[in-house]
C-alpha cells in the first residue's frame, strides 16, 4: 500500500518547487513580514532532527493550495488542507515547505505553512471562522480510490481559541493501516501556522514540537 499525503495531490505538487521564495522587504518588528517570513519555517535539518531521520526532498511554495472538494461535508474540506478559500481575501504573505526522507517510498512527509494578515485581529479572525465549522467532523471520510472505498479518515480538531489539532488516518480496503498525517494549525502575532507530519504510528508529539519552535521564531 502506497504511503500518501492527502493535503496534495498531483495538482498541488506542481504548484511547489524547489526554488527559494523571495523575501519583500519590511521592517515592522513585532509582525511576520516579508523580510522575517522563512525564517518562522523550521529547516529540514531541524526537522529530520526531530524526527531523527534525514528530509533530502524539500520543495518550497508562496501561495494557498485549492480548496478541497467532498462529495459530502464540505465544511470539513479544512482538515484536508486549508486553502483559498479558509485563508481569505485579506491574505498578505504565504508560504509553504514539503520535506520528504524519499521522493518515491517515504516513511516521512512534512508540511509547514505560514500566512500572514495585517494585524493580530484579522489573522485570528479568519482562523476562528475557519475552523469552528469542522468542529463535528469527527470520522468523516475521504473517497479517492476507483473502488469507491473510503481511502481517508479524519478527526475531528481540538480547538483552543488560538489553536487546532487534528490527524488524517489512511484506509487501505476501508480499513486503518497505521498511515497517519498529524496536524497542528495555530494563530499568534499577525500569522496563522500549520505543522503536518506523515508517518507511521502518531507523529503528535513530534508536530507539537514542531508548532513550538515555529511560534518561538515569531518576531518579537
Amino acid at each position: 500500500m502506497k504511503r500518501e499525503l492527502l493535503t496534495l495531490g498531483c495538482a498541488g505538487l506542481v504548484a511547489l518547487t524547489s526554488a527559494t521564495s523571495p523575501a519583500t522587504a519590511d521592517s515592522s518588528s513585532g509582525r511576520v513580514t516579508g523580510s522575517n517570513i522563512d525564517s518562522v519555517l523550521l529547516s529540514a535539518d531541524t526537522v529530520g532532527d526531530i524526527l531523527g531521520t534525514n528530509l533530502p526532498v524539500q520543495l518550497k511554495g508562496k501561495r494557498p493550495l485549492p480548496e478541497a472538494q467532498l462529495d459530502q461535508h464540505q465544511e470539513c474540506t479544512t482538515l484536508i488542507e486549508p486553502g483559498t478559500k479558509f485563508y481569505g481575501s485579506d491574505l498578505n504573505l504565504f508560504r509553504i515547505t514539503l520535506f520528504k526522507d524519499d521522493k518515491d517510498s517515504p516513511d516521512y512527509i512534512v508540511l509547514q505553512t505560514v500566512a500572514t494578515y495585517p494585524d493580530a485581529q484579522t489573522a485570528q479572525n479568519v482562523f476562528t471562522k475557519g475552523i469552528q465549522p469542522t468542529a463535528g467532523c469527527n470520522s468523516v471520510v475521504q473517497i479517492t480510490d476507483i473502488d469507491s472505498k473510503p481511502s481517508w479518515q479524519l478527526s475531528a480538531p481540538k480547538i483552543t481559541t488560538d489553536d487546532a489539532k487534528w490527524h488524517q488516518g489512511q484506509l487501505y480496503e476501508g480499513d486503518p493501516f497505521g498511515w497517519n498525517c498529524y496536524v497542528d494549525l495555530h494563530t499568534a502575532e499577525n500569522a496563522i501556522l500549520k505543522a503536518q507530519v506523515c508517518q507511521m504510528g502518531n507523529a503528535g508529539p513530534s508536530v507539537s514540537q514542531m508548532m513550538d519552535q515555529m511560534v518561538g521564531g515569531l518576531p518579537s
